[in-house]
């Protein structure tokens, strides 16, 4: 295509040529015309500034809707986390139905786990499927004031619905060997489950016999097969006596199932230093015992002064009147009476009053673990 360059006196001579062109309206029409434009062109101003902040108004409402939405949403995991702590707590905790263990002051809220202040004996069962040997103490009668017959009675005043073998010690009888009671003589029947061939039982019969041994205060134990001197037990063979041990241990959370009443438990394993213990009963791992120290409880310092220990926690740590805070309390009292000391003291927290227990003044240690109601 052929590009034409034009110059200036090409277009002149163009121009010229072109037809006049003249505008017939008066100056006052002229001027209405454009008055009435500039109407229009503020007219579609104001309609376009009027759609600009109807946009920004709605923009505005979405994020203020989104906000309200976030914040619902952080409100509603609040809640949820809040929901999901109860169910926590009401999970350490057992049922008054199902709490089947005496109080030690009928001025307590929830049932003490410990014997504080009166003549017990304890038996020491085994639980439904003998993977623990759980103490538990029965009121001494007052009528009977020699040992023997006070174990015998203890065995006959055993509750049911525990979640442990309340028959364990049918076909077992205890009798004294010593003056100072610091030898035993056991009797165990020809039809007692520990002559099956199962190792697990053997394990329990020695565990269940050492500790109820232990709270006696006796320190060896003679077998017999009801009178004959000995008892062979297929897993281990011929077994005539036992030397019951001093064990330092720490005290964990036992139950069962819900349905049964929580105990303080003993630990198998002795522990050297009583802060080992402690850590153990928060940091432990079990399918069978529980941790007995919350998570929400942090100790700073434990001070020694003789035969008191004094025990602080820090100001964050979590303590309440819930009945799983006051049994983590006395798991502690009796882990420090494994470790001789006769009282405690604890410090710190969130709180001055925990149950029966205040913090700040000096506790006796437990007397027993895991009192029971006799039938």
């Amino acid at each position: 295509m052929k590009k034409f360059q034009w110059s200036e006196d090409d277009i002149q001579v163009v121009l010229k040529q072109m037809p006049l062109v003249h505008d017939r309206r008066s100056k006052e029409e002229i001027y209405n015309q454009m008055i009435k434009k500039k109407k229009i062109i503020r007219k579609n101003g104001r309609i376009v500034s009027a759609l600009v902040s109807i946009a920004a108004v709605c923009f505005f409402m979405m994020i203020g809707a989104s906000l309200n939405l976030s914040s619902s949403s952080k409100k509603d995991k609040a809640e949820e986390h809040e929901n999901e702590m109860k169910v926590l707590m009401n999970a350490e905790e057992s049922s008054p139905k199902q709490a089947v263990m005496m109080s030690t002051d009928s001025a307590d809220k929830v049932a003490s786990r410990v014997v504080k202040d009166r003549k017990v004996v304890v038996l020491a069962l085994p639980d439904l499927n003998r993977k623990a040997v759980i103490p538990v103490s029965v009121s001494a009668s007052p009528n009977e004031h020699s040992r023997e017959r006070q174990l015998q009675f203890a065995k006959e005043q055993l509750p049911g619905q525990l979640g442990l073998d309340n028959h364990w010690f049918d076909r077992i009888t205890f009798s004294n060997a010593s003056d100072d009671q610091t030898e035993w003589a056991v009797h165990v029947a020809k039809k007692h489950p520990v002559f099956s061939n199962d190792p697990s039982v053997t394990t329990v019969f020695l565990s269940s016999i050492e500790e109820t041994i232990r709270w006696l205060g006796g320190t060896n134990v003679q077998f017999f097969t009801e009178h004959k001197k000995g008892i062979n037990l297929p897993s281990i063979g011929r077994l005539e006596s036992l030397r019951v041990s001093h064990k330092k241990r720490a005290y964990y959370f036992y139950q069962s199932d819900p349905s049964h009443p929580l105990f303080l438990a003993p630990s198998t394993e002795p522990f050297s230093t009583i802060e080992d213990a402690f850590q153990s009963m928060q940091r432990m791992k079990s399918a069978i015992f529980r941790p007995s120290i919350s998570q929400h409880v942090h100790i700073m310092d434990i001070q020694k002064q003789g035969r008191h220990l004094i025990v602080q926690f820090t100001p964050n740590s979590v303590l309440n009147e819930s009945a799983a805070s006051q049994w983590m309390l006395e798991a502690m009292l009796l882990t420090a009476r494994e470790f001789g000391f006769h009282s405690v003291t604890f410090l710190g927290g969130n709180t001055e009053q925990v149950g029966p227990y205040r913090l700040g003044e000096s506790i006796r240690v437990p007397i027993a673990p895991n009192p029971l109601s006799t039938r």
